[in-house]
């Protein structure tokens, strides 16, 4: 199939898509960031061709939470399996399963605060396992045993002075889940509805399953993200309602190596294979940062059998990105006798243009404005057609520095960007 970013995945309206694009998934976290016991419904729509749908080009996936009612209701969950309830083999081929355990636990609670007016539902959900930090034996890794893992080890500590740690080690993951949401029935005519949402995990990683990757050289993403929205829904007239929502979306991610003051180093192993130790070398420098911030205004007018919709929205996208692989260095010997011998084969190294890390981190902003109209007319209850168009403004103002070495290579500069970009996208179906 497709590759997932063509997608978007909303919750209660506000996209929860990995903006930047360093996700395993579709989502900006790296386990699900809602409960399941936190949803009432879903709705899934294939390339959908609704004006009002817009920066992407697959299918959306919308989540609408749970709301709280005039009764008190709840519920208590917990869930728990490990190595013992795992199988170990398959079609007579033994599994790496290793020891492990996984506990998820949580609740759901809502009810009403003002009876037949002002309602709310909270969850709440935690997720955490002991696990092996290696998918995989020392066996599956070709080229390295366990007695090169060794001696690796123990030139790394008697020569190099730090223990990078063994190859078979566990770590514990952990994420956790909340959301709060407020159902305000003002009148017959307005309605308001906000909810607040986080999600805080901690997953150990090696990039590398082919690699004798050591402790030392995996790392943990750390992402935290906030979400907030809310909604005002009017009717003024019988024909006429109109929805007003604004929404944020706050992504903290960082990469942090188990080592966070060696370089890294990668050994071949006389076998053939390649052991890695220190600091990984993807996360000497690693830091993002993105926010999103959406305005949305929509009209609907109902005329005989047509349904008139017109609307604005902007959504505004904020990145900070500190990434500078190899800031720490990145030493490969060809052999461990070269690697006692301090005979190092190549070094690779990277950094700012001063030299200092910090000074390359990158800052920028991107807004999407959208103005649409559609007439969606329903000639009889067997058919509806919809005609729209759909026009996307970008905003993306901010200046790149110069890069001389970047014009004289390819023969124009690096200094073009999205500002004053458009899209005319019109619609029929």
């Amino acid at each position: 199939g497709q590759n997932f970013r063509y997608n978007s995945v909303t919750i209660d309206g506000v996209a929860q898509n990995d903006n930047f694009g360093l996700s395993k998934n579709a989502s900006a976290t790296q386990r699900t960031p809602i409960s399941i016991d936190a949803i009432e419904a879903v709705n899934v729509n294939i390339a959908p061709f609704d004006v009002t749908y817009g920066n992407f080009i697959g299918g959306n996936i919308n989540i609408v939470t749970k709301s709280g009612t005039n009764e008190f209701e709840g519920s208590v969950f917990a869930f728990r399996t490990d190595d013992s309830l795992t199988g170990d083999e398959s079609d007579g081929v033994k599994l790496a399963i290793g020891d492990f355990s996984e506990d998820t636990w949580g609740f759901t609670f809502g009810g009403p605060i003002i009876r037949d007016k002002l309602f709310f539902f909270t969850n709440y959900e935690k997720f955490e396992t002991d696990r092996p930090s290696n998918s995989q034996t020392i066996e599956n890794i070709a080229g390295v045993d366990q007695a090169d893992v060794d001696r690796v080890r123990s030139v790394l500590q008697s020569e190099y002075g730090f223990d990078p740690g063994p190859f078979a080690a566990s770590d514990t993951d952990k994420d956790e889940k909340i959301l709060v949401k407020l159902d305000w029935h003002i009148n017959d005519d307005h309605r308001a509805v906000a909810t607040y949402q986080s999600a805080d995990g901690d997953v150990l990683f090696d990039d590398f399953p082919e690699v004798a990757v050591l402790q030392s050289n995996r790392y943990n993403i750390n992402e935290k993200l906030t979400a907030f929205s809310a909604q005002l829904f009017s009717y003024w007239t019988d024909n006429f309602s109109t929805e007003l929502k604004i929404g944020s979306k706050d992504v903290e991610n960082r990469q942090i190596s188990v080592d966070t003051t060696n370089p890294d180093f990668a050994i071949t192993a006389p076998g053939g294979g390649t052991i890695a130790a220190g600091g990984d070398r993807f996360r000497h420098t690693n830091e993002l940062d993105n926010e999103s911030r959406l305005f949305r205004l929509k009209g609907d007018y109902e005329l005989g059998d047509h349904l008139l919709t017109a609307g604005f929205e902007q959504e505004k996208y904020t990145v900070r990105n500190l990434f500078l692989p190899f800031s720490k260095g990145n030493y490969v010997f060809f052999s461990i006798d070269d690697l006692e011998a301090r005979n190092v084969g190549f070094v690779l190294y990277g950094n700012s243009n001063t030299g200092i890390a910090g000074d390359a981190e990158a800052n920028f902003e991107l807004a999407v404005n959208s103005f649409y109209l559609q007439d969606e007319w329903t000639p009889n209850s067997d058919l509806s057609l919809r005609f729209g168009l759909r026009f996307d403004e970008y905003d993306n103002s901010d200046s790149v520095p110069f890069n001389s070495a970047f014009e004289s290579r390819n023969g124009f500069d690096n200094q073009e960007n999205l500002d004053g970009k458009d899209l005319v996208l019109p619609r029929f179906g």
